[in-house]
């Protein structure tokens, strides 16, 4: 979303920083106002509730910030979730005041943060609308759908999503049990819409799933 000359001055600015699949990137609680670039790699994020269930709000990747908030407001004491690496995961680590004095830099830049933080806001309430309104087949398919949306990839079938979750968490992501996940699919293969295979979703038809999930 920046302009070229943004994003090359957001990449030179901080340390490359490697994270090993299953490394904990941010600690929920911990006191920190860095920010991650993520460069490669995939993580999930994570929140702990008071009876000690954990909820997986969002799979995050290439070109997507960590910690964005606790660097902005300083009314925030400590990170309200945790991140962990799926994959091997690299990233850029900026200081909070680097982050700040990069956005007081570069106003174009603020706008961009601005957009992509209500373009999240979006999706965090669209899940919610989904929770109350559809059942879990529809929302699944518009979960899938949301993930390769920011490829671009038309209307063409044979997409294939390399989702490094387990079904429960999966089921966590969309607000479901997992056993309402496991059918969710079938139903799903049943009308030809995907195929699934070891933590792969293959779209038969991304446009007969659009369809579907509308």
């Amino acid at each position: 979303m920046l302009e070229p000359d943004d994003r090359a001055e957001l990449l030179g600015l901080g340390r490359p920083v490697h994270y090993r699949r299953g490394a904990w990137i941010i600690i929920q609680g911990d006191h920190s106002d860095e920010v991650f670039l993520l460069v490669e790699g995939r993580v999930k994020v994570t929140l702990d509730t008071a009876t000690g269930r954990e909820v997986v709000l969002a799979v995050d990747g290439r070109g997507d910030l960590l910690g964005t908030f606790e660097a902005i407001d300083a009314q925030i004491r400590a990170r309200t979730a945790s991140t962990v690496a799926l994959e091997p995961v690299a990233c850029r680590v900026l200081t909070g005041e680097q982050f700040r004095d990069y956005l007081a830099a570069h106003p174009a830049a603020s706008l961009v943060l601005a957009a992509w933080v209500i373009r999240r806001l979006q999706a965090a309430d669209r899940r919610r609308i989904d929770g109350t309104t559809l059942d879990t087949p529809h929302r699944l398919a518009q979960f899938l759908l949301d993930l390769v949306e920011r490829d671009d990839r038309g209307d063409q079938g044979g997409v294939d999503i390399d989702i490094p979750l387990p079904q429960h968490e999966l089921a966590s992501l969309i607000g479901v049990s997992r056993n309402s996940v496991v059918r969710a699919l079938a139903a799903l293969r049943s009308r030809g819409l995907v195929a699934t295979s070891r933590h792969t979703i293959t779209i038969a038809d991304l446009a007969a799933l659009r369809r579907y999930a509308e």
